[in-house]
């Protein structure tokens, strides 16, 4: 399980879900240091859906105007 959860955590573009239960896995076991790693990463991919919602809103709205 703990190096499934690395993998899949460390994988490009993962979404903020799967970032936040392998989280929440580390945090459990005492691993700091990759606790932190998986913190920046979760700011990331939240960063990333900001600005995917932002996108999108953009497109949906010239499209309707």
């Amino acid at each position: 399980m703990l190096r499934n959860c690395r993998q899949r955590a460390l994988s490009p573009y993962r979404s903020t879900r799967v970032i936040s239960t392998c989280l929440n896995y580390y945090v459990l076991k005492c691993d700091f240091a990759f606790s932190q790693i998986l913190i920046r990463r979760l700011a990331d991919a939240t960063s990333r859906f900001r600005q995917n919602i932002h996108l999108y809103e953009r497109v949906s709205i010239s499209q309707w105007a």
